[in-house]
């Protein structure tokens, strides 16, 4: 499985002040390298092994005419993340040689560069975690239903010592460029570190979110005060005691963060462009025998996320319309989903991600719990989304729906782990800062 299709978004910024197809291929996702195809075709362990080995020559002679020093590898991975730590893995079982360039200080991916608080996966620690080894599924003790940044970190860091995949990596290395030579079908790789590397295949476990996005305000860069970014938060913390400080985004991140600081902070000040989707988790302590209960039928467990919408076993598959129920057999699933907590809500019929009348059924359920949270009014109209519920992203299409909407409107997830209520030293305000 890959980390980095579980990444925050990473779209809130701080601002802080004091009181006042041939054998050279680039291939993103490495869960394809766990379903590889027998002997006699070219995506075999065997194949690729007589493939790699016959071209480890032209490969050393690449990097002579590139480089005057440069490692030649099988294969070069981009990112040490979930996804990347699975391929390095993966490949050196097949007896490949591999070489992996890791931006970060350590192994982890988002969970590394994520450490702000309140850093929360929205998936059930059961599921979002690796299944390529038995003995580690049944060995991790996880301890809460969702897990937390810091445990998450603890993990990654557990499955690289336990692999012996440091060797592999080098670290605080970022890679400049890859060119490809189609005539010796091998890459060759700069990093800013200055090392250098030529293989045949390039993997760039780098994550579809893993850029911070910086507001473009005009001014800030004047900003006398301090300035933080949920997706390079500082490894030591930050103390924001006494401090006024203002949120930019209300993103899965920005949800994530802004209770946490507000119990610190003298004034908080939230702006934010558009209002958002935030459902309850439902997060609790793991308890021992609901664990042991899990782990004891793991391997079905595991087959059944493969043919669900989502890779996860625990929402499963929906068979029927939003629009094949009554309105009262629809309130009470709705009712259901909002007490599971979590994404169940996304997962309640098979057309709530395609249909947008279908999406309607289920976005105006979510927008009156959120308002019967709400005392005021005015804070209300300004903290109640009016689009789509999110669309959780890729995956199987569902089902055709009898109600098909030419036009559906279906927006990217937006990951959300309350953890407390900020509402007290919260102003919310709209504005139309980039976030």
């Amino acid at each position: 499985m890959g980390e980095e299709d579980r990444v925050p978004t990473c779209t809130s910024r701080i601002l802080e002040g004091r009181s006042g197809g041939q054998v050279g291929t680039t291939i993103r996702d490495a869960s394809f390298f766990s379903k590889l195809t027998p002997s006699n075709t070219p995506s075999s362990p065997v194949y690729m092994r007589r493939a790699l080995s016959s071209s480890r020559a032209s490969g050393r002679a690449l990097a002579r005419r590139h480089f005057t020093t440069a490692s030649s590898d099988d294969v070069i991975v981009v990112g040490a993340g979930f996804a990347g730590m699975y391929a390095c893995h993966k490949f050196r079982s097949m007896g490949l040689s591999v070489r992996v360039f890791e931006r970060g200080s350590s192994v982890g991916g988002t969970w590394y560069w994520n450490r702000y608080p309140g850093a929360r996966c929205d998936l059930p620690s059961l599921e979002y975690s690796y299944s390529f080894d038995e003995a580690l599924q049944q060995d991790w003790e996880w301890s809460e239903v969702y897990p937390s940044q810091e445990e998450l970190e603890r993990y990654a860091n557990h499955v690289a010592d336990r692999f012996d995949l440091r060797r592999s990596i080098s670290f605080d290395t970022r890679v400049t460029s890859a060119t490809y030579d189609p005539d010796a079908c091998r890459w060759a790789v700069e990093t800013d570190s200055g090392a250098r590397a030529v293989a045949s295949h390039l993997i760039l476990a780098t994550g579809n979110l893993s850029t911070p996005q910086l507001p473009d305000i005009p001014g800030v860069e004047g900003f006398a005060g301090r300035t933080f970014h949920t997706g390079l938060w500082p490894s030591d913390g930050v103390d924001f005691s006494g401090r006024r400080v203002g949120v930019i985004g209300t993103g899965s991140s920005g949800v994530q963060v802004i209770p946490q600081v507000a119990r610190s902070a003298s004034h908080l000040t939230v702006f934010q462009r558009t209002a958002n989707y935030s459902i309850p988790a439902r997060n609790a302590p793991l308890e021992p025998e609901a664990q042991a209960a899990h782990k004891a039928r793991y391997g079905e467990i595991r087959q059944e996320a493969l043919v669900t919408p989502f890779g996860i076993a625990k929402y499963g598959s929906p068979s029927v319309s939003a629009f094949e129920v009554s309105d009262e057999e629809r309130q009470r699933t709705y009712e259901a989903c909002w007490e599971m907590g979590g994404q169940a809500m996304l997962f309640a019929y098979n057309d709530l991600l395609k249909c947008a009348d279908a999406n309607e059924t289920a976005a105006r359920f979510v927008r009156q719990r959120i308002r019967e949270k709400l005392v005021e009014p005015a804070v209300a109209d300004l903290l109640v989304p009016a689009d789509t519920l999110p669309n959780p992203g890729p995956g199987p299409s569902p089902s055709p729906s009898p109600n098909p909407n030419p036009n559906p409107r279906c927006l990217p997830t937006t990951r959300s782990e309350p953890s407390g209520s900020a509402s007290t030293r919260t102003t919310t305000r709209r504005t139309t800062a980039t976030t």
